[in-house]
């Protein structure tokens, strides 16, 4: 009974074809009668595949546990930044960049000359994590 309940229109529909094969290959049943019941568990089906089609949308309507999960986390983010927006306006301006150079004194580094040559692939003896800077030797 179960099983009917989670699949009426699939039951509908082999009821109807049993009947209609019923009424054709067997001789002095009343066909009117028994196609006019095919008829009307067909249309049966179609309220009961109706029925389903529902069920399905309002099930792609609702939220995955992913989607809520990621909906969370979002409030929780636009909660965040409203209360860092809010504590940027309390305190003053701070500029974290560096302060500004006086004016005249100009800062220029040039880069050593490339020396001529056939170009090879440079050997990395030592490299310092304090400063980034790699030793090579040609």
């Amino acid at each position: 009974m179960v099983e009917i309940r989670n699949n009426p229109a699939r039951y509908l529909g082999i009821v109807g074809a049993l009947l209609a094969l019923a009424a054709t290959y067997i001789p002095g049943l009343p066909t009117e009668a028994i196609l006019a019941v095919v008829a009307a568990l067909i249309g049966g089906g179609v309220a009961a595949q109706k029925m389903e089609d529902g069920k399905t949308e309002e099930a792609l309507m609702e939220a995955t546990p992913d989607e809520m999960a990621m909906e969370r986390q979002m409030n929780l983010l636009a909660s965040e930044n409203a209360m860092l927006q809010e504590q940027q306006q309390e305190r003053p301006a701070e500029c974290a960049c560096a302060p500004p150079e006086p004016p005249g004194e100009e800062h220029t580094a040039e880069l050593e000359p490339v020396r001529g040559g056939p170009l090879r692939k440079p050997n990395v003896e030592e490299f310092s994590l304090d400063d980034g800077r790699a030793l090579f030797r040609l």
